[in-house]
C-alpha cells in the first residue's frame, strides 16, 4: 500500500520494534552495528532523553532523542518489558536481531517511502540521510556525533 508523497511516511504507527528501529536509525544515524547491540539499559527516556551506544572503536557515545522517538521507544520497552541486559530489538524467539534481519525490514519498507525518498535504498543509506537531514537543520551535536 503506497501512501500519497503529500502526507509523509510515519514509522511512529509501525506494528512491533518495526517503527522505534527505524526512528532510531533515522534520528540517530547509527550504525545497523550499534543498533543490533542496543540493549533495554542503553534508552534514557527521562529528562535529556538519549540513546548511548558503544561505536566504532569501541567509543562511547550518547545520542540525544527527539520526542516522537523517546514516545515510540517507550511505548517498544513498555510492550517488551525487559531487563536492562536484554536486547532491545529481538526476533521472534526472543534472540537479537542479526544485520540480515535489520536489512530486511530496511528493504521491506522502502517501496512504501520510495515516491518521498528513492534515495533510501539499505540500512547504510538510514545513516546517510540522518547527516544530511542534520545538516540541513542545523543540528550540529546530532551532525557531529553521526561519523
Amino acid at each position: 500500500m503506497k501512501q500519497s508523497s503529500s502526507r509523509p511516511i510515519s514509522p511512529v504507527g509501525l506494528a512491533g520494534a518495526t517503527g522505534p528501529l527505524l526512528l532510531l536509525a533515522l534520528q540517530t544515524g547509527l550504525r545497523v552495528s550499534e543498533l543490533i547491540n542496543l540493549t533495554c539499559g542503553d534508552i534514557a527516556l527521562g529528562t535529556g532523553a538519549n540513546v548511548r551506544c558503544m561505536g566504532k572503536g569501541r567509543k562511547e557515545r550518547s545520542t540525544p532523542l527527539r520526542k516522537d522517538s523517546v514516545k515510540a521507544l517507550r511505548t517498544w520497552l513498555d510492550e517488551r518489558d525487559c531487563a536492562d541486559a536484554e536486547p532491545l530489538f529481538v526476533s521472534k524467539p526472543r534472540l537479537r536481531l542479526s544485520r540480515d534481519a535489520v536489512e530486511r525490514i530496511v528493504r521491506k519498507h522502502v517501496a512504501l517511502a520510495s515516491d518521498i525518498c528513492p534515495t533510501v535504498k539499505g540500512p547504510s543509506a538510514l545513516r546517510l540521510m540522518c547527516c544530511v537531514t542534520a545538516r540541513q537543520c542545523s543540528y550540529s551535536k546530532t551532525a557531529s556525533t553521526v561519523r
